[in-house]
């Protein structure tokens, strides 16, 4: 009994002692660690340009030869160049320092699709740059040696700028964070894109310095996560990052490799140990809270692997860190008061509550890095960086050609798609002739079609149209009875005619037939049979007069005469929402043609007010450029694809709408057949057309409408 009390205890003691630690426990990591001093960081020296260059000789002479201009005209563009690049060669560590650097590369890049200042070419000037590590001189008459050193500046001005601020707040490490990533970029473009034959710009260099900038960069959203009390887990696989960079920046700097020669041992030495001071340190933060994710996991011995791994490696970091200043040696002592206090109190729980089996580090899954940071570029095209074209009145003639072929493309464009609206518009003007809405009821339709007061005027002019149709079916009937007497009389001629020779025969003997008798024998029976076809067509139309006299009287009378023998729709709620559905859908297809109208008065100002000549100037291989759609034009194409897409979905709605209207008037129809007293002609030919309506429908229905796509 007194056992199971015991167990009771202990277990209510654990489960309060655990709850009662969270809530009051001061040294918690995550208040603890976001108050942490910042490490320094690694920044890179600016190079610097001893001497001034001269561009003007060089490049007026070139521009009397080759463009055939005057040379003293330039002058200003000629200072305002140099001056640039003098400004750019003495740039301040600040923000204005290096939007100059930026604008000088911007203006460079510009500057080389005008003037082929490559090593030996005619416009190559001297450019002189001091090595950043030995302090020697180096000139080249190359323009890409001007522009890598300019690059490598933009990448050193902004690690400068990075390392600058102390990154207390939480816009401070969002700028040196984007500082850092602004100088990876710059390093991966000097290394990928522009050769030099300078060592402090070597290869293996631009790939030690794009590491340390992006751990650098890992390093200030590390900070930010802590700051900003960011799962245990995801600050972990920052944290990892941060030392995965650092290692591989580390691995450049081999004391076998070529750094060391270019840089010096004693350069390379101080890079070393600053890295391998940051790698352990960032391993134990790691750990720090990979221990912190396992206690909220509940795994209290894998927390105290992690934290006495985390002491371990902080212990490492301490051992490299004699001799650094009172910054790196601050952050050491804070970190060590959070990891040692951690440490201690989960050994304490787990040796007095929990009990639980502390692993070995080897056999916990490891944890992966996550980077979150890049290379962030600049576009040298864009005018906000680059500012105006210096050199803008200087348009090569290779630009001029790739002009000249760019908008005869545009004119192609323009006259496709001109043509394919005119055939669209020609296409929907046939469509909806062919509905014939104009002749389809809606409940507004109050009066009399036009068609059929055109009708009733015609006949109002000629009152005696009616007596005059009457006589003429009588005078035909008797003409119809004269031609069958008579030729009733031809054949009773030709049966005697037979007999008679039938007798002779008889008597005298067999002779051949009368070609006459026979061919009056074959033209009397084809007119016996033309004449039965008339007679039975004489009869049918007697019918059908018969029939509508009654409606052509009501034709001949007033017009409220007529619309009172017209029938009245007994029209429901579905019908009278499907006579508003059409006139909406109706209304679209004029809104879809006014769209149609503005995107062509669109396309064709975008088309004449596109100039790609000055874009043109700032691609180096200009004739090998492929002949684009302007951006605008290729918004209205698009635009131009998304009416095509809304007009087929209409043109449907449409034929639906008219097809319900369609059906329910014939069924309007056949429920009032009789003519003779309440429709009249004008049904008549409804019926007729309302057929053929449908069918139509029902065919543009069933297409797939890819006349309107």
């Amino acid at each position: 009994m007194y056992f199971i009390f015991y167990c009771i205890f202990c277990f209510y003691f654990k489960n309060r002692y655990y709850s009662t630690k969270k809530c009051i426990d001061g040294d918690d990591v995550i208040s603890k660690m976001e108050a942490v001093p910042r490490m320094p960081m690694i920044f890179l020296d600016i190079k610097s340009s001893p001497e001034a260059t001269d561009f003007g000789p060089t490049l007026k002479k070139y521009i009397k030869e080759h463009y055939l201009e005057d040379p003293e005209s330039y002058n200003k563009e000629v200072k305002e160049l140099e001056l640039l690049r003098q400004t750019a060669t003495k740039a301040n560590k600040d923000f204005i320092g290096c939007s100059t650097l930026k604008k000088y590369f911007a203006q460079l890049q510009f500057l080389q699709n005008r003037f082929p200042m490559g090593e030996g070419e005619a416009c190559a000037v001297n450019f002189t740059w001091a090595d950043v590590y030995t302090g020697t001189w180096g000139t080249y008459a190359d323009l890409k040696f001007e522009m890598s050193a300019i690059m490598y500046n933009i990448g050193a001005l902004h690690s400068c700028l990075g390392a600058m601020d102390n990154r207390l707040t939480s816009e401070g490490m969002k700028v040196s964070c984007t500082h850092f990533q602004c100088a990876a970029w710059a390093f991966q473009h000097l290394r990928d894109e522009i050769q030099t034959t300078s060592t402090d710009m070597a290869h293996e260099l631009m790939n030690y310095y794009i590491n340390v900038m992006l751990a650098q960069a890992q390093e200030c959203i590390l900070e930010k996560s802590m700051v900003d009390n960011r799962k245990n887990s995801i600050i972990a696989k920052v944290a990892t990052q941060v030392v995965e960079y650092y290692r591989q920046a580390v691995k450049h700097l081999d004391p076998q490799g070529k750094v060391q020669l270019y840089v010096g041992s004693k350069q390379c030495k101080e890079w070393q140990k600053q890295l391998q001071l940051k790698i352990p340190y960032y391993e134990c933060v790691s750990l720090l809270y990979l221990g912190s994710h396992s206690e909220e996991q509940q795994r209290w011995g894998e927390r105290v692997t992690y934290y006495q791994a985390a002491a371990e490696k902080l212990n490492e970091a301490t051992k490299l860190a004699k001799g650094e200043g009172e910054q790196v040696q601050e952050a050491l002592r804070f970190t060590m008061d959070v990891v040692g206090g951690k440490y201690n109190s989960a050994k304490k729980d787990n040796d007095f509550v929990y009990h639980d089996k502390v692993p070995a580090l080897e056999t916990l899954p490891e944890m992966k890095g996550a980077s979150l940071v890049k290379g962030i570029p600049f576009n040298p095209n864009d005018k906000e960086i680059s500012g105006e074209d210096i050199f803008a009145r200087l348009i090569p003639m290779e630009t001029h050609e790739a002009s000249s072929l760019y908008s005869e493309e545009k004119a192609k464009i323009l006259r496709e798609a001109m043509d394919a609206i005119e055939e669209k518009d020609e296409e929907l003007a046939q469509f909806m002739a062919s509905l014939q809405t104009e002749e389809l009821f809606t409940k507004e339709s109050g009066r009399l079609p036009q068609a059929l007061l055109e009708r009733c005027a015609a006949l109002s002019v000629r009152p005696g149209t009616i007596g005059d149709l009457t006589s003429t079916m009588k005078e035909l009937s008797g003409i119809s009875l004269d031609v069958t007497e008579e030729l009733n009389d031809v054949y009773v001629s030709l049966q005697q005619e037979e007999s008679s020779e039938n007798e002779f025969q008889e008597q005298c003997g067999k002779r051949s037939p009368s070609l006459i008798i026979t061919e009056i024998s074959k033209e009397c029976e084809r007119l016996k049979e033309a004449n039965s076809k008339a007679e039975a067509s004489n009869a049918e139309l007697h019918r059908v007069m018969s029939v509508q006299v009654g409606n052509l009287k009501i034709l001949a009378s007033s017009p409220d005469d007529i619309a009172k023998s017209l029938p009245t729709p007994d029209l429901s709620e579905a019908d009278l929402a499907a006579a508003d559905e059409m006139q909406r859908l109706l209304s679209k297809v004029d809104e879809m043609t006014t769209q149609r109208g503005a995107f062509e008065q669109e396309l064709r100002a975008v088309v004449q007010s596109d100039d790609i000549t000055k874009a043109l100037v700032t691609i180096k291989d200009t004739m090998s450029t492929e002949v684009r759609l302007p951006c605008g034009a290729e918004r209205s194409r698009l635009e131009e694809r998304s009416l095509n897409c809304r007009a087929s979905r209409l043109l449907y709605d449409l034929c639906r709408a008219v097809l319900y209207l369609l059906t329910f008037a014939v069924e309007l129809f056949t429920n009032n057949c009789n003519f003779s007293h309440r429709y009249g002609t004008y049904l008549a030919a409804t019926c007729v057309t309302v057929t053929y309506l449908l069918f139509i429908v029902q065919s543009w229905i069933y297409v797939d409408l890819h006349l309107f796509f």
